[in-house]
């Protein structure tokens, strides 16, 4: 769910509109967002795979406390 939540926010309707204004159609901006959307989405997903098949907690995750 939350990818969905992702490709509904305000950056990603606006990088829409901007493919609009710079004439396209609105059905060829809405295939350009998905396809960056999944080029996105793609990595981000096999990253975090990788790391919960071995356990790895990202750095982002850890208090600057726990990390010394």
């Amino acid at each position: 769910m939350y990818w969905f939540s992702d490709l509904v926010t305000y950056s990603t309707w606006a990088n829409g509109a901007a493919v609009v204004a710079l004439g396209l159609s609105p059905s060829d901006a809405i295939w350009i967002v998905f396809v960056a959307a999944m080029c996105n989405a793609i990595p981000t997903v096999m990253n975090g795979a990788i790391g919960s098949d071995l356990h790895i907690v990202s750095l982002a995750s850890v208090d600057v406390h726990e990390m010394f």
